[in-house]
């Protein structure tokens, strides 16, 4: 392993040794470093993220008894089972965020053994998984695309473990799911909105589905993505290697940009035409995932 990363964006080269003395660990932590700019240079797919602004993310997986408080001294945010904190270190701005390992590791037992088959699709997924207080279903969904996209600088074998430990086939499928769901919930709302009430509201969360549904359809490539942001370049990315998803980032990039709505007629066929291409990919989505 390296024992530094250059970040051209930042013009800064972060030494692993230096950091973790800085962040003061205990013996049998885990610690990565993640984010937009780690991203970019671990995966191919994820090329133009991060900026001159971007932060450098750590997370610390801290083994602690379950019985014993989780006294961690911050700065920032408290949530009983995952503590965020913020510090500058060799002059770059870094977000740390603290986890028990024993959360973590419950947590990805229970992902592996979710049975997509027999789980009613209807129900929220927040509810396939027990989640510990403080943690809600998005984050834990993001510590996995983090780790997904990760580079481990402390105690890195039990790290390379709990990554091999992860069924990355059942991550997709339920992060392609989740997305789907989030698309669903706006569906009535927006007829609701196109018939009886605001159709710009109506556009906008036409809009919003758009995006949550290419956020399914990459992770249907065995991509990961947790801010609905990176979407149009991720998608676009992939595209650059694929016909197909190139013909689709096409369509999804007309309607979510270059689209101009300048009557109600307008805005009822746009919607139309959103919702064709949801049905088409959503269909391409399920195939892929077998549900």
């Amino acid at each position: 392993m390296e024992e530094y990363i250059l970040f051209p964006k930042l013009n800064k080269k972060i030494d692993y040794n230096s950091l973790v003395e800085n962040l003061h660990p205990l013996e049998n932590d885990m610690i990565f470093i993640a984010g937009s700019l780690v991203e970019e240079k671990v995966n191919i797919n994820s090329k133009g993220m991060g900026n001159i602004f971007s932060d450098i993310d750590i997370f610390i997986l801290r083994n602690t008894d379950k019985d014993r408080e989780f006294d961690i001294s911050i700065e920032g945010y408290d949530y009983k089972s995952v503590k965020i904190d913020f510090k500058r270190i060799n002059d770059i701005n870094i977000d740390i965020e603290y986890y028990r390992q024993e959360d973590i590791y419950n947590l990805i037992q229970q992902l592996n053994k979710v049975d997509f088959l027999n789980c009613n699709r209807s129900r929220r997924l927040k509810t396939w998984i027990k989640l510990p207080n403080g943690i809600i279903l998005d984050r834990f969904l993001s510590f996995l695309h983090r780790l997904y996209y990760s580079i481990s600088i402390y105690n890195i074998y039990d790290l390379e473990i709990l990554k091999k430990s992860i069924n990355y086939k059942n991550y997709f499928k339920f992060s392609a799911q989740y997305y789907i769901q989030m698309m669903d919930m706006r569906y009535d709302d927006v007829l609701g909105n196109i018939k009886y009430g605001d159709q710009y509201v109506a556009v906008q969360e036409a809009r919003e589905m758009l995006t949550y549904c290419m956020a399914a359809y990459i992770f249907s490539y065995e991509e990961s993505i947790d801010r609905l942001k990176w979407v149009p370049l991720r998608l676009k990315n992939i595209a650059e290697l694929d016909t197909t998803v190139y013909k689709i980032y096409l369509h999804y990039e007309k309607l979510l940009f270059n689209t101009i709505l300048t009557n109600e007629q307008e805005i009822e066929n746009y919607v139309e035409e959103v919702f064709n291409l949801l049905e088409y990919v959503v269909g391409i989505i399920r195939k892929k995932f077998s549900f």
